[in-house]
């Protein structure tokens, strides 16, 4: 009897990206599709790497969703830190190029109050200088 493997959506806006550093951690995942966290999110400049947090309702991050094994949710649990450094919540993130569709997915963001960072303006990491 074969057991089904658990597929979970997450939602990636920093360095796990295409192209950024850390993206050889989703190298057994599949891509989904470019997203938007809108309704309110924010992305801050934390030096090497930026933290998504509560924003004003027009603010928006751009990202992208994956879907990731239990092994490979564990290894993006101790990259990221979690529970101490970030923390792993659910949001609905909007399907870019798709209408109106939005799809649940897991979102790492800072486990502690931050505002004395610069914001990124646009939402788009790596930031622009």
């Amino acid at each position: 009897m074969s057991k089904e493997k658990k597929r979970h959506s997450v939602f990636v806006y920093g360095t796990l990206r295409k192209g950024c550093h850390n993206h050889h951690f989703l190298k057994d995942a599949e891509f989904g599709f470019d997203a938007t966290a809108t309704n309110g999110w924010k992305l801050l400049h934390l030096g090497g790497f930026p933290g998504m947090v509560p924003g004003d309702i027009v603010d928006e991050v751009e990202g992208e969703v994956y879907y990731v094994d239990d092994a490979t949710l564990e290894k993006l649990d101790r990259l990221e830190g979690t529970p101490t450094l970030y923390k792993r919540e659910t949001i609905q993130v909007y399907i870019d190029d798709c209408g109106d569709a939005w799809v649940d997915a897991y979102v790492f963001q800072p486990s502690r109050p931050i505002s004395e960072y610069k914001v990124i303006e646009d939402g788009i990491w790596p930031a622009k200088a």
